[in-house]
């Protein structure tokens, strides 16, 4: 049996009365100030997701976890003509002094990563995989870093690429910042 749960507040439903069946317009609102919206024209599954958890809030009841968790994951992934990329920033000294490079993430292949310039970036298309390879990005340079000793300032960025907006920053990851002669880590 499912586990029972209380429906998240961030999830929000809006109905299109005017189809049969009815689609959905899901919101959600997540914790960083995004608003993640998608409508589940076309999507039976989500449809369905949708109708029993909206039915459930507006009775009071308790909603499948399972489902809950489904609907928002779909909402908050893939939103198509949004795309995600990977910069980083490498500095000849710490506290973001001395040198800068500045690089756009390609992949990987094994231990090594490819790196170049703005027209080869790899996009993204699924939030969770850019974050993912964000934080392999900042792993592989610290070790790096330790591996030779060094303490130089890192700054990973993963970027939000929407199809008729400028792009934003959504996750910096910082590595060699000094503050009161301590090397923060």
């Amino acid at each position: 049996m499912a586990k029972m749960v209380k429906k998240d507040i961030r999830l929000q439903f809006g109905v299109n009365t005017k189809v049969t069946p009815n689609e959905y317009l899901v919101k959600f609102y997540a914790e960083d100030g995004s608003i993640y919206t998608r409508s589940t024209d076309g999507n039976s599954d989500m449809r369905i997701y949708a109708d029993a958890i909206a039915e459930a809030s507006i009775k009071n009841e308790l909603v499948r976890e399972d489902w809950q968790k489904a609907l928002i994951k779909w909402v908050t992934e893939n939103i198509p003509g949004t795309s995600y990329y990977i910069t980083f920033e490498l500095y000849s000294e710490p506290n973001m002094r001395g040198n800068m490079s500045e690089y756009y993430y390609i992949g990987r292949k094994g231990e090594n990563l490819s790196y170049g310039g703005r027209a080869l970036k790899k996009l993204f298309t699924s939030r969770a995989a850019a974050i993912k390879a964000a934080y392999h990005v900042y792993h592989h340079f610290i070790a790096l870093q330790k591996k030779h000793g060094e303490h130089k300032q890192l700054k990973v960025t993963l970027h939000k690429q929407y199809l008729l907006h400028p792009s934003e920053e959504i996750l910096t990851l910082y590595e060699g910042k000094v503050i009161n002669g301590e090397l923060l880590k």
